[in-house]
């Protein structure tokens, strides 16, 4: 079985059709499939779980940020207090990115702005002390949020073999749609057979599923394990297998 059948698209197709797949059909008496191209539009984008940005430990504020969450006084038992330490890190956590590293290449291409201006007004007064400070501000504002928006793609991408440093970001970045356009799950079935085509539908089918499998009773093991092991070790070897190893052994 060849896959000899194939549909290709490029960045802009992926850009306007995220979540587009491909239905094969049966290859009757030929080699090849006919193939049918759905343009399905994006579903409503769910609330995206917690992930830890590696950028963030990188900062000169993000130690006294998890210091001062981690010692905020919590009453309980130990466990409980621990839980609610990881949640107050969590906020603290979302807080920073919201102010400094959510919708990262909007901040990239603003501080871009904001550095062209300011180069255009230092042109104009070159002699100006206030101007060139505010320039070389604006480059390392910029040089810096360049360098975190590459590193951000990077590990959305999960691509290992490819070093930071070298202005990769489009490449991260067209990895991560073609990741997630590759991971979307389309369909799911159902015990009946019945697809599910609704992204609400099957989160629900999934978790069915688990529970199922999660809270299913365990058959009773057997109070006798040596029908699991064909060929017992014969008596008279286990003595010397339990022996001491020697020097003259090793």
């Amino acid at each position: 079985m060849k896959k000899l059948d194939w549909i290709f698209g490029n960045f802009h197709f992926l850009s306007n059709w995220p979540v587009a797949h491909a239905n094969f059909l049966p290859r009757d008496h030929s080699d090849h499939s006919a193939m049918i191209l759905a343009l399905t539009p994006s579903s409503p984008r769910m609330p995206a779980p917690f992930k830890f940005l590696n950028v963030w430990a990188d900062r000169m504020d993000f130690q006294d940020i998890v210091k001062a969450s981690w010692q905020s006084p919590v009453n309980g038992n130990p466990m409980y207090k621990f839980t609610s330490k990881l949640q107050l890190i969590k906020h603290a956590l979302k807080a920073l990115h919201r102010n400094n590293s959510s919708h990262i290449s909007a901040r990239v291409a603003e501080a871009k702005t904001r550095w062209n201006l300011a180069q255009v007004l230092l042109d104009e007064s070159p002699t100006s002390k206030d101007l060139l400070a505010a320039e070389r501000e604006c480059a390392v504002l910029y040089s810096q949020l360049c360098k975190d928006e590459e590193a951000i793609f990077k590990q959305r991408s999960r691509i290992q073999w490819l070093k930071l440093g070298d202005r990769n970001t489009k490449f991260f970045h067209r990895s991560l749609l073609h990741r997630q356009s590759r991971n979307e799950i389309h369909v799911l079935a159902d015990e009946t057979g019945n697809l599910i085509h609704d992204q609400k539908e099957i989160g629900l089918l999934a978790v069915k599923h688990f529970q199922s499998l999660l809270t299913s009773v365990a058959p009773h093991p057997e109070e006798d394990p040596s029908m699991l092991f064909a060929n017992p070790i014969p008596t008279s070897l286990i003595p010397g297998l339990i022996l001491p190893v020697t020097n003259k052994e090793i």
